[in-house]
């Protein structure tokens, strides 16, 4: 293998969250500069994994990793041209929903996701299984410009009024 190959392949692996393999905090604020040059409609999302800490406490932090991973399936299946997903840390992950016309074809990505979500059973025991939760707040902007941590304290502050109010929901800001 060559030193550029190695290193374009060291550099990807560097990328990429090695327990959930959507990427990480830093190739996803990278990757997020990137698409600054666009004038569509632009989601940023924050979502944390309800009831996390119960999972690792009650089932062992095995169950937990894969709980993380079952998560992570769904956000990596949806559309690529459209979803760009990363874990921030723990169980707090961060979404864009990028390329779209609209606010309404914005809407229906984040109801496929959340419906995707519902779907997905993972067993925490032999006789146990659950559905994944998750809540999530959004800001959305159609000015590629706009200030992007603007945008993420906007949807953390909507995240937090949907993890006090209606766990499993999302919430615009």
């Amino acid at each position: 293998e060559s030193n550029i190959a190695n290193a374009s392949r060291l550099r990807k692996k560097a990328e990429i969250d090695p327990l959930t393999g959507v990427l990480n905090r830093g190739a996803f604020e990278s990757m997020r500069a990137r698409l600054k040059d666009t004038e569509e409609p632009l989601v940023l999302m924050i979502i944390d994994v309800d009831r996390f800490k119960q999972v690792n406490d009650t089932y062992g932090h095995d169950t937990g990793d894969r709980y993380l991973q079952s998560f992570s399936a769904v956000m990596s299946a949806m559309p690529q041209e459209h979803f760009l997903a990363a874990r921030r840390s723990g169980d707090e992950f961060s979404m864009m929903i990028f390329g779209c016309a609209n606010r309404e074809e914005i809407q229906s990505l984040l109801h496929d996701f959340y419906e995707q979500l519902g779907q997905n059973q993972i067993f925490l025991s032999d006789t146990e299984s659950r559905t994944i939760s998750a809540s999530a707040g959004y800001a959305w902007t159609d000015n590629a410009q706009a200030e992007i941590a603007v945008l993420l304290s906007h949807a953390d502050e909507a995240l937090y009024k949907v993890k006090r109010d209606t766990k499993g929901n999302y919430r615009e800001y």
